[in-house]
Order: C-alpha cells, then sequence, then structure tokens
C-alpha cells in the first residue's frame, strides 16, 4: 500500500464504536480499515465500549494497531436523558455517544505526541472536531443521518412518534452541514454523498463503497433447509427489527399459503423484546440472539432476505450474503449503494406481494437460486475488496494533508 521506503503516516483514528463486533455495521467497517491501513501507518486507536464482552476482544484489537484506549459509554440512554436531549441542537446518537474521558484522551494525546492527520469514525465522533482541528482531520461519517430519518418518517405513525423524528431531522441536518468544516468527509454510498451535498455544496465529501471479505464469507455445502429464510444484522437496531417485524407481519403470511413449513431465522444479538416475543408466538420464527459465526445462518437459508425500509449506506448484510452466494431478496433501501442488477445479482421488490411472489418463484426454481448466487458472489468479488476500500481511504488522507496545508498557507498570506 505504501511505496519501498516511504514513510509511514502516523494516524490518530478515534471511534465512537468498537471495532470488533463485527455483527455491526459501523463496527465492521472501522475493524477492516484498521486492519488494511496499518500495514501503510502507525495507527494509536482511540475507541468506546458499550458491552462488557467488547472487552475481551481487546487483545486482538491491538494486533491490528500500534496503540489503544477503551473508555466506556452507555448503551442506552434513559428516557429521561432522551426527553432532555429533545430541547437540545444535538441529535440523540451523537449525544449519547459522547464522552468526556474519550475527550481528555485526544487532548492529551495531541500535547504528547505529533501525529499527522486524525481519523473520526462515525460521524458520532464529528464532534471532537473541536480539538483536532489544528491538524488535517477527516470524518468518515459512513451515511448520512438526515436521509435515514428522512426515510423513518415514512414509516412512523402516531403524532409523538413523527413529532419526535421531525425534531431531530431538523437537528440532524443542522449537524450534517457542519460537515464542511472537515478536510475531507467519507460517505460509502453515492446515494448518501448527494443528501450531503444538497444540505451544502461545500462539504468536501467522497463516497467509498465497503468491502467483503470473500475468503471469509464463501460458500458453504450442504447446510441449506428447504424452504427456510435468513435475515442477519444486530436485532437491536432500529431499522433492523422494524424489517423483521415488517417481514412477519406482511410477507412471511403469504409464502406460508404456499409453504407451511417454511422456517424464518432471524440471526444477530441484542434482540428485542417485541421480538423475542415474536419467536414465542410464531413457532416457524427462530430468534437466534448472539451467534458467534452468522455464516452458518446465511449457509442454512435457502433464500437470504433484507426487508429494510430504513436506513441509509451499503448494507454489510447484503454484501456478505453475496458473497455467500446466497440467493436474495431485497428493498432497494437495502441496496443503496450497490450497483447489483435486479434479476441477476438478486431479485429487488418494495411491495409486500411482490417480495413474497419471488420467495415463493425461487423456492420452486433451484438453478435460479444457484445461477443469481454465483452471480452476486462474482460481482461482489470484482467490486468490493476491503483492500481497495483501504488503498482508497490512504489516498483521501493524503488528500485530506494537502488540502489542510494549503488552506493554512492561504491563512498566512491573508
Amino acid at each position: 500500500m505504501t511505496a519501498d521506503g516511504e514513510k509511514k503516516l502516523k494516524i490518530l483514528l478515534v471511534s465512537t464504536v468498537f471495532p470488533y463486533q463485527l455483527d455491526r455495521g459501523d463496527s465492521l467497517i472501522v475493524y477492516h480499515l484498521l486492519r488494511q491501513l496499518s500495514k501503510a501507518c502507525r495507527i494509536e486507536l482511540l475507541t468506546l465500549h458499550d458491552d462488557d464482552m467488547q472487552l475481551s476482544r481487546i487483545d486482538a484489537l491491538k494486533q491490528i494497531c500500534n496503540s489503544l484506549q477503551v473508555f466506556p459509554v452507555a448503551r442506552k440512554g434513559s428516557r429521561i436523558k432522551r426527553l432532555l436531549n429533545f430541547a437540545s441542537g444535538s441529535p440523540w446518537e451523537v449525544a449519547l455517544k459522547y464522552s468526556p474521558e474519550l475527550a481528555e484522551a485526544i487532548s492529551a494525546r495531541l500535547k504528547q505526541r505529533q501525529y499527522d492527520l486524525v481519523h473520526l469514525q462515525p460521524r458520532s465522533a464529528a464532534p471532537y472536531f473541536d480539538l483536532t482541528k489544528s491538524l488535517p482531520t477527516v470524518l468518515f461519517a459512513q451515511d448520512s443521518m438526515t436521509l435515514k430519518i428522512e426515510r423513518w418518517i415514512d414509516t412512523r405513525k402516531g403524532l409523538l412518534r413523527t413529532l419526535l423524528a421531525s425534531r431531530e431531522l431538523s437537528k440532524a441536518k443542522r449537524f450534517e452541514s457542519g460537515y464542511k468544516k472537515f478536510d475531507k468527509c467519507i460517505v460509502v454510498s453515492e446515494v448518501d454523498g448527494r443528501r450531503l451535498l444538497e444540505l451544502d455544496p461545500q462539504i468536501d465529501v467522497t463516497a467509498v463503497p465497503n468491502g467483503v471479505d470473500t475468503d471469509y464469507f464463501s460458500p458453504i455445502e450442504g447446510r441449506e433447509e428447504f424452504p427456510s429464510i435468513v435475515f442477519t444484522g444486530n436485532m437491536g437496531y432500529a431499522p433492523n427489527v422494524d424489517a423483521a417485524v415488517y417481514f412477519c407481519d406482511e410477507v412471511l403470511p403469504l409464502i406460508e399459503r404456499e409453504h407451511g413449513s417454511v422456517k424464518l431465522y432471524l440471526a444477530g444479538s441484542s434482540p428485542t423484546p417485541e421480538l423475542r416475543q415474536l419467536g414465542r408466538e410464531k413457532q416457524n420464527v427462530i430468534i437466534t440472539g448472539y451467534v458467534d459465526d452468522l455464516r452458518e445462518y446465511f449457509a442454512r437459508g435457502t433464500i437470504y432476505v433484507s426487508p429494510l425500509r430504513v436506513g441509509a449506506g451499503i448494507k454489510n448484510k447484503v454484501l456478505e450474503a453475496m458473497a455467500m452466494a446466497r440467493a436474495i431478496v431485497a428493498t432497494s433501501i437495502s441496496c443503496d449503494g450497490i450497483g447489483v442488477t435486479n434479476g441477476t445479482h438478486l431479485y429487488i421488490e418494495d411491495d409486500s406481494k411482490a417480495f413474497a411472489q419471488r420467495i415463493i418463484e425461487l423456492f420452486a426454481d433451484e438453478k435460479k437460486r444457484k445461477d443469481m448466487g454465483d452471480a452476486a458472489r462474482d460481482y461482489v468479488i470484482r467490486n468490493h475488496s476491503w483492500e481497495t476500500v483501504g488503498c482508497n481511504v490512504l489516498q483521501i488522507w493524503k488528500e485530506a494533508m494537502n488540502k489542510h496545508r494549503s488552506n493554512g498557507m492561504e491563512n498566512q498570506d491573508r
């Protein structure tokens, strides 16, 4: 990634998500960036943890960075804190991830050591810019909060929920307009980049699509259960919960008319009480909770689904299912930033009846499932390697350093 003899950049990487929880998309991106960029740079990592189980993975993280400090943060704020936040100017997800201890650590590092650049990730790390602005600073925002909330509002029912979401949307727009102060901003899809530029054309934003480890996520033969459906992800994350409930309420009953023995696996950590209750009420809906290796469930499902109605950015779960050569039916939101062809790499359907019909068709056509899965895997091998992602981010770091240096010279000349 660097030419022989080229000096390694010294980077302070601040992540408000713990990088080694690979069933969480925001964590997974940081982890793979560390793996790739530590080959070319000296990276010192400051991060937060919101789960004691994460602490058991610290030794593994130390293998891919030059130093590491971890600070605790609450996973979920109390209802009182959330109500108090309603009147503040800070979006809830940003307020939740602010740590005075992390801020002190950043200040101390910048006083004690010299860095070529500071990398903040994901967007909830943006407030720490006030401490790092004297240095080239890149924000890896990942996706657009504004776009995600706009889509969320479209699915909300009830006056209070709509009011809360509208207030968050107003704060998100103001918050993301502030990205223009960063030397560079990175998102994972052109869709998110365009939405940020609509907020402020001065934001220097580049889209760098996510990668997928196609060696790790590769086809596993002989595990498939017929007929079965799989959906993976952090089952405490609101868009995944919404998708799972929507699928069970509006899509699964249509499939059950044709395939009464069909099973649905909802595989991922932190399932909400609502999802656990769903599993108790429907015997064919299996709520797994945390699993060590999600590949087992990708391989088990006859069909992989991603019925997301809310969200932004690239969905790692879809890339992983593609890498494992699974036949997939997904909503259009699930495919943001992935240049797939509907009907070739997967099926894209937003209507519940059409979604169910595609699954029924795939259950009846083993050859189509195989052809679609093979095409999907070939696509991600050609377009979504983590090595390419690392090279692209390294180039953006160098551009940010040059831009910061040029801006500093211009200010001196004034």
